[in-house]
């Protein structure tokens, strides 16, 4: 299904030869960043939540998890909630970005990570 591209700026196409009619054609158009992007959008959407649930669930779990280990550990509890999870994953995403050799998984997981706290901070 088509689906119209939302951006009101249609200019950085014309070096395409025509202009994109969809969404879809506008991110195949860059072909790095439409496949980061759509990877992210297809793992948040469609494996990973279907494999372990919806994100803020998942996420408000391994809050309460890290929380037990910094309460065993630390003696505190209740730091850490799940938009925090989603925001440290993806810096976990980033420093492994630093390693010389390149992962496209890095960028696509941080990217869906971040697309994840958007999410969770939307619905605060």
């Amino acid at each position: 299904m088509a689906t119209d591209y939302p951006g009101p700026d249609t200019q950085p196409f014309a070096r395409y030869g025509s202009e994109p009619d969809t969404y879809s054609e506008k991110v195949t158009a860059t072909p790095v960043r439409g496949h980061v992007l759509n990877q992210a959008l297809q793992i948040t959407l469609g494996d990973r939540n279907e494999a372990y649930g919806p994100p803020e669930r998942n996420h408000k779990r391994i809050a309460t998890v890290w929380n037990g280990y910094f309460q065993a550990k630390f003696g505190y509890c209740d730091l850490v909630n799940a938009n925090d999870v989603a925001v440290l994953m993806a810096l976990l995403k980033v420093a492994r970005t630093l390693e010389d050799t390149y992962h496209e998984d890095n960028y696509v997981d941080a990217a869906a990570y971040l697309a994840i706290a958007a999410e969770i901070r939307s619905n605060e």
